[in-house]
């Protein structure tokens, strides 16, 4: 009985195989071969631009809110220039918890959750480094004036 199951099943393989052939039309084949485009003419390239920005002013955000946003294991700006009486704010935008701490012990937000944020107000003028306890690589500085 086995053997015959066997043998019914290897003709019902190979009659697949040889089926008669079909009245649709083959597939298109996909080429994996880049393309390359080119332009006749190449744009002229743009004259360099150059700013200068005094060398004693600190890093500055007067524009909007004095925001450092935690992403990717990193504080951005790295560099924040701040007033005496403004807060900042560190926002964490990664999958798992950070921390502000200053070097000199000035301030800890403690664990800043994902998606959460945590403020401080500077009320000294002073240039303030700081770095996340939990990932010691994580390097920022403020300076307030």
């Amino acid at each position: 009985m086995r053997r015959a199951l066997m043998l019914l099943l290897t003709m019902f393989v190979l009659a697949g195989c040889t089926a008669a052939p079909s009245d649709k039309p083959p597939l298109p084949s996909v080429s994996t071969t880049p393309t390359t485009t080119s332009t006749s003419t190449p744009a002229p390239p743009s004259p360099p631009t150059t700013t200068t920005q005094p060398t004693a002013a600190p890093p500055t955000n007067a524009s909007g809110p004095k925001v450092v946003t935690i992403q990717g294991s990193a504080f951005h700006p790295a560099t924040l220039g701040v007033h005496v009486g403004d807060n900042v704010t560190w926002q964490n935008a990664d999958g798992f918890g950070h921390t502000s701490t200053s070097d000199t012990n000035v301030w800890d937000t403690g664990k800043i959750a994902s998606d959460e944020a945590s403020t401080f107000t500077f009320t000294v003028a002073g240039t303030y480094p700081y770095y996340c306890s939990f990932h010691s690589f994580m390097k920022g500085t403020i300076t307030v004036t």
